[in-house]
């Protein structure tokens, strides 16, 4: 599993507090279908479930410890299709994740779907993502 990039964005709030958001991206050019890029998503749960490596010095052995820490959530970005098509895609993908167990048992993957030309046009602030828990809402890339 590679993302295709990961996104860095830096964010003021009205109080000028500051903080970063991470995001792996996945572009999706509909050229694999729908249970194949579902399944990929699916595959970012198993990487939220993974443990790093503790040493036990009482056993002087490496044994698995905490799940890894900061995994950011993943993007996944449609593209290579007529508007239509990509919102019709982007349900299929969607009702495909909210049936996957792994990522229904792992709610801490944050997950959402967009269009490129949203994404384009409006940018990443605007309304323009979906997600498996809301996936009639439209949010921005911060789930509000």
């Amino acid at each position: 599993m590679i993302a295709d990039a990961i996104l860095t964005y830096l964010l003021v709030d009205d109080d000028g507090a500051v903080s970063i958001a991470y995001r792996f991206v996945e572009l999706d050019r509909g050229n694999r279908s729908t249970a194949e890029l579902a399944r990929g998503v699916g595959r970012y749960a198993r990487l939220h479930r993974r443990t790093i490596p503790a040493e036990d010095p009482a056993l002087g052995r490496i044994i698995l410890g905490a799940p890894l820490p900061g995994v950011p959530g993943l993007l996944v970005v449609l593209a290579g299709g007529p508007p239509e098509a990509l919102r019709r895609r982007r349900s299929i993908v969607l009702a495909l994740c909210r049936a996957d167990p792994m990522l229904a048992s792992t709610p801490e993957v944050e997950v959402s779907i967009c269009l490129l030309d949203d994404l384009i046009e409006r940018g990443p602030l605007a309304p323009i993502f979906r997600s498996p828990e809301r996936p009639e809402t439209d949010a921005d890339l911060l789930g509000r």
